[in-house]
């Protein structure tokens, strides 16, 4: 096989005076956004003499390790990171469950009011109450004021979710949603070499095949 000849591009001067002044803009914009987080990680291991009297430094002259030596003392950061990671993973598992509740009666074709309810989905999309008067709703009306609840309820059914799962669900064949076998193959995520009893209209066995949306293809004799 011929090798092919890589086709240099000249520039002009000026091109290469643009491309310059391009790339140190962009290299000054990047290090003026990487300074604040190395000013962060260095004022950690500084003391807090030199926190005060000196007003941005890169380097600490001095390295103490007391403020990590805090932080596991008291054990507040580790019971935040906890608080953390069990409130995201509730809460993606209670939007998921209201979201998808929401959007599987909308994707049907069949579902009166469907467009009704869609409209007003979007409108909750665009417009908000804004932040005091959710605050009142939670606090006064609802009355979850500091509870984990105060922060699942509110983001509970997500209108973008909502309208993803939607999607997802409009585009399924038809003749998925009539197959049980293959709904499940679907939620439990099989792996590659299981089987279902996959039944054609005169409930005999005849083999079929079915892609996941994971790339698994599944063999259902």
């Amino acid at each position: 096989m011929a090798k092919t000849k890589a086709i240099k591009i000249k520039r002009s001067p000026g091109d290469q005076l643009v491309q310059i002044v391009i790339y140190i803009f962009v290299g000054a914009f990047a290090l003026i956004t990487l300074l604040p987080f190395v000013y962060i990680v260095a004022g950690s291991f500084a003391t807090e003499r030199e926190l005060t009297e000196r007003a941005f430094f890169l380097f600490p002259r001095t390295i103490s390790m007391n403020a990590y030596q805090y932080i596991f003392k008291t054990g507040d950061a580790i019971k935040g990171l906890k608080n953390s990671i069990f409130v995201t993973v509730v809460g993606v598992l209670i939007n998921m469950v209201f979201s998808s509740t929401l959007a599987y009666p909308l994707s049907r074709p069949y579902f009166k009011g469907r467009k009704f309810f869609t409209n007003m989905v979007i409108v909750t999309m665009l417009f908000s109450g804004g932040m005091v008067p959710a605050y009142l709703v939670v606090a006064n009306v609802l009355h979850l004021k500091d509870s984990f609840w105060a922060l699942w309820l509110p983001g509970a059914g997500n209108p973008f979710n909502m309208i993803i799962s939607r999607t997802i669900f409009r585009d399924f064949p038809q003749s998925w949603r009539r197959r049980p076998e293959w709904m499940a193959a679907m939620i439990c995520r099989s792996s590659a070499g299981s089987s279902f009893r996959c039944p054609n209209r005169c409930w005999q066995a005849s083999p079929c095949f079915m892609r996941l949306p994971t790339g698994i293809l599944i063999s259902m004799p």
